[in-house]
């Protein structure tokens, strides 16, 4: 049992460095390009973790002075966010704080 326990720590670390190696990388990304990444990690994939992190990436680089299109996909992406913690990780509390906030950001 204990060699089962000490196999899953160490998959649950190699997915860990990965993610975070790919969050790394993928935060140098233009925003078009991760929208486009997120959408085909969600719509062809069925991989809505790594959409998940695209969208996020997205969404933390909302500001005023960005140009209207690139404002249009991190509120776009934000609103992923909720839709994403909502409907795949059942986390209803991320969700709507999620989606009230790219409400807040459209108005």
């Amino acid at each position: 049992m204990s060699m089962f326990v000490l196999i899953c720590s160490i998959v649950t670390m190699a997915e860990d460095i990965n993610f975070l190696t790919n969050r790394f990388r993928w935060e140098k990304l233009p925003t078009a390009t991760l929208m486009k990444m997120g959408n085909d990690f969600m719509n062809i994939k069925n991989m809505p973790d790594s959409g998940l992190l695209c969208y996020s990436i997205i969404a933390n680089r909302y500001n005023e002075n960005l140009k209207s299109e690139e404002l249009q996909q991190c509120i776009r992406a934000t609103s992923y966010v909720g839709y994403i913690n909502y409907d795949y990780f059942q986390n209803t509390e991320v969700a709507y704080k999620y989606l009230l906030k790219s409400k807040e950001l459209a108005e």
